[in-house]
């Protein structure tokens, strides 16, 4: 039944089950289900990542913590991976990575 569901559906039957978030529904929709247009902005990495893609110092912003969205607001990360839809996955992988690679090619994106 997950499989030919529509992501909304996936997040509606599987938030129902106790102890299933939404971060949870997202990641199994990624890896289990491999669906290609995931983006989790509840991930504090893909959070951290989104931050150092836009030029944002992240140790800075780490220490003053405060909120849910520590590094970027929720607003702000889907303005910006909109343009990735549908491969916001894929988009997402990269922002887990961000930090350890050379993203200069793809600043301007």
């Amino acid at each position: 039944m997950l499989v030919g569901a529509s992501d909304e559906e996936v997040l509606e039957k599987l938030t129902a089950v106790r102890g299933l978030g939404r971060w949870s529904v997202e990641m199994f929709s990624l890896f289990g289900l491999k669906r290609t247009d995931v983006f989790s902005t509840g991930d504090l990495g893909v959070q951290r990542g989104m931050a150092a893609h836009m030029g944002r110092d992240v140790k800075k912003l780490k220490a003053k913590g405060g909120g849910k969205w520590k590094y970027m607001s929720e607003k702000d990360m889907l303005e910006h991976s909109a343009k990735f839809a549908p491969y916001r996955s894929l988009f997402m992988w990269y922002m887990w990575r961000v930090e350890d690679v050379d993203v200069s090619a793809i600043q301007d994106a």
